[in-house]
């Protein structure tokens, strides 16, 4: 007897979603996120994992997925490095000396 829960079109597992990007995403280059992100966003509450009852599987909406990746940020913002003043080889010296003698 067939389960009365069948999984909707836009649902996949969470190994099959982390592999699979819409078609209109990937021509704009759009990467597959990995499984690990998609375990990040369960945890912070910005996707909901689907069960099935019998399954062991959690499914997430790839609709839900492609939502969330529209509203993220592409890239992250770098800091510059902080600038590191060259010491006088003098001063450099002199500690050497001091680390030496201790």
């Amino acid at each position: 007897m067939a389960s009365q829960f069948a999984p909707m079109p836009t649902w996949r597992s969470l190994d099959d979603a982390a592999k699979e990007v819409p078609p209109h995403l990937a021509e704009m280059g759009v990467k597959p996120v990995s499984r690990r992100t998609l375990n990040r966003w369960i945890e912070e509450g910005l996707l909901t994992p689907i069960r099935i009852p019998g399954d062991r599987k959690h499914y997430v909406d790839l609709d839900e997925i492609e939502k969330i990746r529209v509203h993220q940020p592409v890239h992250r913002e770098v800091k510059p490095a902080r600038a590191i003043k060259a010491k006088p080889k003098a001063k450099l010296r002199a500690r050497r000396k001091k680390g030496a003698k201790a």
